[in-house]
């Protein structure tokens, strides 16, 4: 079986464009819950120890998250959805290894198929795509916006925060700066 998953964060943003932007075909896109378990450094984690059934899953589960009900209460909770896949994916430091579950509401949980879904790379989604937006300035104001984003350097004491906002300021002042550009030449 080869497939195509996509983790969208709940409450970031909507899959459908998400998914949409990457492989331009979603039809046959279904929308489900994915459990992600951490799996420390110190457990065993070679395929003669990955769980085979929902019992040995839910053992993982309860080991890592100290909570001997978790796994299967959320699968009665998410499985009353219709049509909705449920997955787990075990993670330890970039290996990964996952379940999809079959039919939890048919059979019950106690007679639930996990099925082994294996990961040959493991990426992170990232969405970045152009955001048009109308900004009306006078020439003035446009001229010092560009000066001041150009020469603004960003002291927030996080590096990563400072580069990413660098970018955005530079990314900003390239393009009122074609914009004034084209202005001027109309």
């Amino acid at each position: 079986m080869r497939c195509t998953l996509f983790f969208v964060p709940p409450g970031e943003v909507a899959p459908l464009p998400v998914t949409f932007s990457q492989s331009k075909t979603i039809a046959d896109l279904r929308e489900g819950h994915c459990l992600l378990v951490p799996v420390s450094d110190d457990v065993e984690w070679t395929d003669n120890v990955w769980p085979k059934s929902i019992r040995e899953l839910e053992g993982l589960i309860s080991d890592s998250t100290g909570c001997p009900r978790f796994f299967e209460n959320w699968v009665e909770e998410k499985s009353r959805e219709s049509n909705k896949l449920l997955m787990v994916v075990a993670v330890r430091s970039n290996c990964c290894y996952g379940y999809l579950l079959g039919s939890p509401k048919i059979t019950g949980y106690s007679e639930t198929r996990v099925v082994p879904v294996f990961f040959d790379r493991v990426g992170e989604l990232a969405l970045d795509f152009p955001v048009p937006f109308e900004l009306a300035l006078s020439s003035k104001n446009l001229e010092a916006l560009i000066k001041h984003a150009r020469s603004f350097r960003p002291h927030s004491g996080d590096t990563q925060k400072d580069l990413h906002l660098r970018h955005a300021l530079d990314e900003l002042a390239n393009t009122l700066d074609k914009y004034a550009s084209r202005s001027q030449q109309a």
